[in-house]
């Protein structure tokens, strides 16, 4: 289990861009690349073809419906990608952004839930908690070497208890399509839009 504090947050940051930087091959990203979007979508890096033909997919399969209370979406910034997810509480918005930190990767529907890995941060503010649990997850996905695909969130003031559940890592079967370093304060916000309608976003270093 990994836990976050205020002291730690910034050497974790730094962990993760050395631990992540280059652990995962970009084959996949360059043939799913190919595949799903040619040359329709002019010179651009591995990377970011890859994670269009992400949204081309996920549209597709509608896991973005805003019909929804409870889903997630990803928005575009420049050669990074932007992560939302939304819930009637922030602990809903929590697990939902961590599925679209995954569908960066991969389609979360691929992961078996086989492993519980648990987490705990505390943050002064909800907009650090949430940067503070996605940088956890990509921690834990290195340090144990697993992929998560569901996620369980209590919020208790300013401290967070996760589960993120998952299995190792697979190449093949996961077919990742890029690595994700960490979360970065860029579009950081955890906000309320409405009564009862919760938003909690950022953009995620890949």
């Amino acid at each position: 289990m990994v836990r976050v504090d205020a002291e730690r947050r910034w050497v974790l940051v730094a962990e993760l861009g050395c631990m992540v930087g280059g652990a995962l091959p970009r084959a996949n990203a360059a043939a799913l690349a190919g595949n799903v979007i040619g040359a329709r979508r002019g010179p651009r890096s591995v990377c970011a073809r890859a994670l269009s033909s992400f949204f081309d997919v996920h549209e597709i399969d509608g896991e973005m419906s805003n019909n929804s209370p409870a889903h997630w979406e990803h928005f575009p910034h420049g050669a990074d990608i932007g992560v939302r997810g939304f819930g009637s509480t922030p602990a809903i918005a929590f697990e939902q952004a961590a599925l679209a930190t995954i569908a960066v990767m991969t389609n979360p529907s691929l992961i078996r839930l086989e492993k519980v890995v648990e987490i705990e941060a505390d943050a002064p503010s909800l907009d650090l908690l949430f940067f503070d649990w996605i940088n956890a997850l990509v921690f834990e996905m290195v340090e144990q070497r697993m992929i998560f695909g569901d996620f369980r969130v209590a919020i208790h003031g300013r401290r967070l208890k996760g589960r993120a559940i998952g299995e190792p890592t697979s190449r093949e079967r996961h077919m990742l399509a890029v690595e994700i370093k960490g979360a970065t304060f860029t579009e950081l916000a955890v906000v309320e839009d409405r009564p009862g309608a919760w938003r909690a976003q950022c953009v995620v270093d890949v």
